[in-house]
């Protein structure tokens, strides 16, 4: 009798433990992600070793002397470990490499990612140091056009140019441990940047944004530079910094000058944001981007000008920059003595 009476507790027991073992098998691994592992997904970011292995451009913002380079022989991390500690920065596009990694079971979600600086100011110009490419590396998957008050995340095309937010017609979501290596490139036209990266991440949702990037990841724009330096890797045990016959990435400012017009003429010829090119299609009014090396841009004391030519239209057009909004002043043939002279030089415009 005693025994029929403990059957009941005995059965209670097992039901409770089967209940406890299944609710664990359930839940039990997302509790435990939750408090064995805080962020849902891990995130490593760090330089494009492979890109930079093969040649890269930094610029100081105070002159180095040529007597003061690396060892001879150095090799071309060794080179850049010096200039960085010199404080260089690289010019133009700085390449990263993100590492994503889930960590949540029920998968996680990447939203979005948008680049932003923590620290920003005139370019670099005190030295370049360069060290030569020996040829050209892949494409990166996404990008940031720093300069742009909104630096979202933007596709990359097979020339390096950014396009539509990236997240607009791209998703991507980890499984647990799946891992994913991401290219990022950030492109700086105007400023220096420091910058980080924010990432916002959904898993089991709920929404968290993670931060990668700070003091290590900086660039600014090319520059006209009181000293330039090449570092001569073909020399091999002999590799040394050398003089740079010529600097192509070097913007080149020209002299004021009175143009006739009361403009003066300290203009900097320089390559155009890809937020300002594609303003110059909305200043147009088109949805067509400006045919491919039609477009030409400077900056002068008192605002930006540009060039651009656009599908389906025989003559390019006049642009000037007001505050934040381009303004669309007529064809080439109408509105080229707008421009001051020193551009008009520099893009071969017919005389005025």
């Amino acid at each position: 009798m005693r025994d029929l009476l403990r059957l009941p507790v005995l059965l209670g027991t097992v039901a409770a433990t089967a209940l406890i073992g299944f609710l664990i098998n359930q839940f039990g691994p997302v509790i435990l992600e939750k408090v064995g592992d805080k962020e849902p997904v891990r995130v490593r970011a760090d330089y494009d070793e492979d890109r930079y292995s093969d040649g890269w451009t930094m610029a100081t913002s105070t002159p180095i002397a040529l007597e003061s380079g690396p060892p001879r022989g150095s090799t071309n991390e060794q080179v850049r470990r010096w200039a960085t500690k010199e404080g260089g920065a690289l010019v133009d596009e700085p390449w990263l490499r993100l590492l994503i990694e889930g960590r949540r079971s029920g998968g996680v979600v990447v939203k979005t990612m948008r680049a932003r600086s923590v620290a920003r100011g005139e370019p670099h110009a005190g030295s370049s140091i360069r060290f030569p490419s020996a040829g050209d590396q892949g494409n990166v998957a996404v990008g940031f056009d720093l300069d742009s008050p909104s630096p979202v995340a933007r596709s990359v095309d097979d020339q390096g140019n950014l396009g539509r937010p990236y997240f607009s017609d791209n998703s991507i979501t980890l499984a647990k441990d799946e891992n994913m290596t991401l290219k990022v490139v950030g492109k700086a036209r105007r400023d220096f940047h420091r910058r980080v990266i924010d990432i916002d991440v959904v898993a089991g949702g709920e929404e968290k944004t993670l931060t990668v990037g700070g003091a290590r990841y900086e660039t600014t724009p090319a520059a006209t530079y009181e000293t330039a330096w090449d570092w001569a890797w073909e020399k091999g045990p002999a590799a040394r910094l050398v003089p740079r016959e010529s600097s192509p990435e070097r913007q080149v400012r020209e002299p004021p000058q009175d143009d006739g017009q009361g403009q003066a003429g300290d203009c900097v010829n320089g390559e155009i944001s890809p937020s300002d090119r594609a303003a110059l299609s909305d200043a147009a009014g088109t949805t067509d981007p400006a045919v491919a090396g039609s477009v030409y841009f400077g900056s002068c004391s008192e605002g930006s000008w540009a060039v651009a030519r656009f599908p389906g239209r025989p003559s390019g057009g006049v642009f000037r920059q007001d505050g934040e909004r381009w303004m669309f002043l007529g064809t080439v043939d109408d509105a080229g003595c707008e421009v001051p002279s020193s551009l008009r030089q520099a893009w071969t415009l017919a005389a005025c």
